[in-house]
């Protein structure tokens, strides 16, 4: 067996010759089950330590300014029915058709003195950021060739879904069609399809396992909690045991939602590429009434802090079982099977072994996780059908008194009230990013981009001040950078 310093010095000299980076990687969770191989088994490609290499970074990204740029070529100047909403946002159509003119901002007239300016600003993206244009050509071949989305979320989650059904048409083709089957509720899946008339269809290189029929490049399913309510059942009695006996943790309020033991099969299986996934908008006192504590007053939130922290609790465990889906996938033979190369190592799980390249000495995990340094993945050429990866959108509270505003702010004004848990979704915001630390969950990458919308209190819809319209640039907005992200940050970090 190696010593520790002499193996630790060799590593170091053939990282510096193959010049890849070192990554500091430890990995001690104890709530990974343990009839699934932990993250510490092994290093994975997709990390976002490896990813920083990039042009963009989330929060450069978000640290730009929305600028007024008005639309030359459209031909009208005022809205006078709810079909010109559809120019001012220089979409061709949107594929998509629940509750169509509500996610336009043109479902109610008296709103309708907000058009065109609403729909002419873009976002400039922080200094240094040279991010990928949005071509949505180019998104459809990428989504076809190299993966789909997975949109998870609450109806805000919807609106960005329908969002990117106007971005990509007439490229796709939505389903299902709720002009003729209104009956479909929220919770049904909604799907993006490559629409077999796009002339896109003969440039593609379109993967064995690709059927324009029936494969989707994006779906939406209504997920508010991303665990389901039993299994959230099961953590509140765990957490908080005294008092589950006597409070039951959900009020009769009304959510969606369902388990990852439901949904990352159908994210691993299908050729899905990207998980996209958010949540902090349901997690209230007045659903999860067990925390909801009136003597503690409005401005505190009737109890809120409990709820942040049994959100902490729930989003570890949601990492952790997400997390090891991905371990179970990447070990599995669809997955890329058990042998690994990692830049200059070789990883062989049936021996459980590691050799270097150039060497003839071979080691165990046990003596590579005693080593203060452990090299980024580059994982072999063909050994895996498709990379995937989770991206956790960072939540976004409403503004107050919305609609009379006209156009975006310049910085993010506080909150006067306590409306919802508006006034805390930062705070659900950060216990999120903190947890998901690239050296605990290097597949599941966290996106702080909530400013740009932040920013936009003239985009939302017409009915409240949450819910954000498409074609102001926001829900766009959201769709360009992940889009980036995936494609161009990610893989510039590859070593």
């Amino acid at each position: 067996m190696l010593q520790t310093r002499s193996l630790s010095a060799r590593l170091l000299a053939i990282a510096s010759g193959v010049s890849f980076t070192l990554l500091l990687f430890y990995y001690n969770h104890a709530r990974i089950s343990s009839h699934l191989r932990s993250f510490s088994d092994t290093l994975w490609e997709d990390s976002p330590v490896a990813a920083t290499v990039g042009t963009c970074s989330p929060d450069a990204y978000a640290s730009g300014y929305w600028k007024w740029s008005p639309k030359t070529e459209v031909a009208i100047d005022n809205i006078t029915t709810k079909d010109d909403a559809l120019a001012f946002t220089g979409f061709q159509g949107c594929a998509a058709d629940r509750e169509y003119y509500w996610h336009l901002g043109a479902d109610v007239e008296e709103k309708w003195d907000r058009f065109p300016d609403v729909d002419y600003y873009d976002w400039v993206p922080g200094d240094g950021c040279d991010i990928r244009p949005m071509r949505p050509r180019d998104m459809v071949r990428d989504m076809v060739e190299k993966g789909g989305w997975l949109i998870l979320g609450d109806s805000i989650t919807e609106n960005h879904f329908f969002s990117l059904s106007c971005i990509l048409y007439p490229h796709v083709r939505a389903t299902p069609n709720y002009t003729e089957n209104p009956y479909f509720d929220r919770a049904w899946p909604q799907n993006l399809y490559l629409n077999p008339s796009s002339p896109l269809v003969q440039e593609l290189d379109i993967p064995y396992d690709f059927d324009i029929e029936s494969t989707p490049l994006a779906t939406f399913r209504r997920v508010d909690l991303l665990l389901s309510r039993p299994e959230l059942e099961k953590l509140y009695k765990e957490t908080y045991p005294d008092k589950a006996e006597t409070t039951p943790l959900f009020s009769e309020e009304q959510t969606w939602s369902i388990s990852p033991q439901q949904y990352m099969p159908l994210f691993l299986s299908l050729p899905y590429s990207t998980l996209i996934v958010s949540t902090a908008g349901h997690w209230t006192t007045t659903l999860m009434s067990a925390f909801r504590n009136e003597s503690i007053g409005e401005k505190d939130g009737y109890g809120i802090q409990d709820v942040l922290e049994f959100f902490e609790v729930s989003m570890q465990q949601w990492a952790d079982d997400v997390q090891s889906a991905l371990v179970s996938y990447y070990n599995s033979d669809e997955g890329g099977g058990d042998q690994w190369t990692f830049g200059a190592l070789h990883y062989d799980a049936p021996s459980d072994t590691w050799r270097v390249a150039g060497m003839d000495d071979d080691w165990t995990l046990a003596s590579m996780r005693a080593l203060p340094y452990a090299p980024a993945l580059a994982r072999t050429e063909g050994s895996v059908a498709r990379d995937k990866r989770v991206v956790v959108r960072a939540y976004l509270p409403g503004h107050e008194d919305c609609h009379n505003f006209y156009q975006p702010w310049w910085r993010i004004k506080p909150f006067q009230f306590q409306w919802y848990n508006w006034a805390w979704i930062k705070d659900f915001n950060q216990i999120f990013q903190n947890l998901l630390t690239p050296q605990m969950y290097p597949f599941i990458h966290y996106l702080p981009i909530d400013r740009p919308a932040r920013l936009r209190p003239d985009a939302h819809a017409t009915g409240d001040c949450l819910h954000l319209m498409s074609g102001t640039g926001v829900l766009e907005g959201w769709s360009h950078y992940i889009w980036h992200y995936v494609t161009t940050e990610l893989e510039e970090g590859k070593p």
